[in-house]
């Protein structure tokens, strides 16, 4: 029997992507510095955990928000987590939230 991965919400800033279906998010790690991911806008949430209209965020702004990532594994003041383009960051365990279920049911792991 396969175990589902564990969805976590980061804290990030959304930006519009290249195409109509893609975001960009921007993570702040443990270190202080700013990466960036890309993620379909199913996986990018608003401030208040609301799921993006399709022409949100506006182009050529950046809102606060949050991506779904996998968890892959703890520190002790930090959590281990992979965005969905695969990228690996290390972020604070501040900026880490439980994802409800019925929000994790719609997104594909």
């Amino acid at each position: 029997m396969t175990q589902r991965k564990k969805l976590v919400a980061v804290e990030c800033k959304v930006s519009r992507g290249g195409f109509s279906g893609e975001r960009i998010v921007y993570i702040t790690e443990v270190s202080g510095n700013e990466r960036r991911a890309l993620a379909p806008v199913a996986y990018c949430f608003d401030e208040n955990m609301q799921p993006f209209n399709p022409d949100e965020p506006p182009a050529g702004k950046l809102v606060s928000g949050f991506v779904f990532a996998i968890l892959l594994g703890s520190e002790p003041t930090a959590l281990v987590i992979s965005t969905p383009d695969g990228d690996r960051f290390v972020v604070p365990n501040s900026q880490v939230r439980p994802v409800a279920p019925e929000l994790s049911e719609h997104v594909p792991v």
